[in-house]
């Protein structure tokens, strides 16, 4: 497994995908700290990054596992006699791997800019921000397994935007109103306690990975 995690990391460092999405979350946080003034600028950069997050968690999932079925050699991986689990948690890791430097990346820009900020706010608005791009980040990966297009993948992320949009104009107290306050975009601009974050994140991704897992082992691979 450790060889074949080795193997993904180095397709990873050519990934085109996966340059992109760096390139963008440096660029956005570039600009922001060009354009926007100081006293808007933290807010400026957590609006704009809501959005760029949503559209580079695509071009990491699909340049991990939605190119692969595009290009047929995941058909080719597998007949080369690498398990199914093997290749799952190796492109699970690889995946997290490449989103956890994506936001190492922001963070780096965020403190550098804007470091008082949030010394005023709490230290819990950037790791709610992690917290809510690694649910997505899980969501959007197993999703991958059931559309099996880059392409598709890239429409769902527009489905996405328009559902979190609608779900962050919510205002409910009940248990409904508690799973609606974790989804990305209203959990992404939060400085409320993560612990609500986390419990959803860790329900999130054990829900998603157990759906993904069984879909992948028993799709027809062609």
């Amino acid at each position: 497994m450790s060889k074949l995690f080795r193997s993904e990391m180095k397709k990873l460092a050519h990934n085109l995908s996966f340059f992109l999405a760096v390139l963008l979350v440096v660029s956005i946080m570039t600009i922001s700290i060009v354009a926007i003034n100081e006293v808007e600028r933290l807010e400026g950069q957590i609006y704009y990054m809501s959005f760029a997050f949503l559209a580079a968690s695509v071009l990491v999932v699909g340049g991990i596992v939605s190119t692969e079925y595009d290009r047929h050699t995941i058909k080719e991986l597998l007949l080369a006699g690498c398990d199914r689990p093997k290749v799952y948690f190796v492109k699970l890791s690889a995946t997290l791997t490449a989103t956890v430097f994506l936001f190492v990346v922001y963070a780096v820009f965020l403190v550098a800019s804007c470091h008082f900020e949030i010394e005023r706010i709490g230290w819990n608005l950037p790791v709610n921000q992690f917290i809510a791009l690694m649910q997505h980040t899980f969501i959007l990966f197993n999703l991958s397994f059931v559309l099996r297009s880059f392409s598709a993948l890239g429409v769902s992320s527009i489905v996405f935007l328009l559902i979190y949009r609608e779900l962050s104009m919510i205002d409910c107290t009940s248990p409904i109103g508690f799973l609606l306050n974790q989804t990305f975009i209203t959990q992404f601009t939060s400085v409320a306690n993560i612990f609500n974050a986390l419990i959803a994140c860790v329900v999130t991704a054990c829900m998603s990975c157990a759906i993904g897992f069984l879909i992948f082992r028993a799709q027809n691979v062609s």
